[in-house]
């Protein structure tokens, strides 16, 4: 299914993961590739409930049991994919909170502001800001962006 349009639905095996698709993963950490892009697809058996750009336990998979100490940043927040997952407002929000470090966004006004609203609020703390704001610095810095 294409996540512009649409839910796309990922109902293999968790061993699958670890015997193919997380291959090129391990390569690439590696190899110190500076990112990994997380879609929209639903992959049940890591979490049945979220898409994997908004799942806390997917990038806990990225960060813990793959180790990749670089930048995760979510595919485009605006897609149909997200929208039937998170009410209105909500989207970028969890995917702060599921452990995105740089947002891809078709709306940034709207989405800053909605950042910016639960740091106030206190629904997001300055530290899961600050982690990704560290990692977006070390990033520009490793590549003599600073």
């Amino acid at each position: 299914m294409d996540t512009h349009t649409d839910v796309s639905i990922d109902e293999r095996e968790y061993s699958d993961f670890l015997s193919s698709d997380f291959l090129p993963f391990i390569a690439g950490i590696k190899e110190e590739v500076p990112t990994i892009l997380v879609n929209h697809n639903i992959v049940k058996c890591m979490d049945p409930d979220l898409p994997a750009s908004l799942s806390d336990n997917i990038h806990r998979i990225l960060r813990e049991d793959l180790k990749f100490s670089g930048l995760i940043i979510t595919d485009d927040l605006s897609m149909d994919a997200v929208k039937s997952y998170v009410e209105n407002g909500q989207a970028v929000v969890q995917a702060v909170l599921a452990g995105n470090d740089m947002i891809i966004t078709s709306d940034l006004k709207k989405h800053k502001d909605e950042i910016l609203q639960a740091v106030r609020e206190g629904k997001i703390s300055e530290d899961i800001i600050n982690r990704a704001v560290l990692r977006v610095i070390a990033c520009k810095f490793a590549y003599g962006l600073l």
